[in-house]
């Protein structure tokens, strides 16, 4: 893992190589026909808890190039962090899953939220809340 000193302030997971809105946009990086490929719950979680015995300050996110609410673990890794590191967390969504009580949830986890949409031109739009 990391020595102390060389942790970034910002570590971001790709949990899957999925995006919803992939299909639908000629400029995501994911492809829609692509095999799903999903990164390892233990490899999250044992990442996860190195940073919460390091005492991690940084800011971790649960996007690349990917949809994270498209993945079903997402609220309990988003509970993982904030039992064992604490640290900030930042989602970065399509916001296609999202309803009032899924953003309370989120917001009372501390996590925040930014929400991307694309314009009819491909370039991205962004609205943090």
């Amino acid at each position: 893992m990391f020595k102390r000193d060389d942790i970034p302030q910002c570590f971001a997971f790709e949990l899957s190589n999925r995006c919803n809105l992939s299909r639908y946009h000629p400029k995501c990086p994911t492809k829609a026909d692509a095999e799903p490929i999903i990164l390892s719950t233990k490899i999250i979680k044992d990442t996860i808890d190195y940073f919460g015995e390091q005492k991690y300050n940084g800011t971790i996110y649960f996007n690349i190039y990917n949809e994270p609410m498209n993945d079903p673990r997402l609220l309990m890794l988003m509970h993982y962090v904030k039992e064992h590191c604490g640290c900030n967390m930042n989602l970065w969504t399509n916001g296609w899953y999202l309803d009032q009580n899924l953003v309370n949830e989120i917001n009372d986890l501390g996590v925040h939220i930014t929400v991307t949409s694309y314009s009819d031109k491909g370039k991205a739009c962004v609205k943090p809340t």
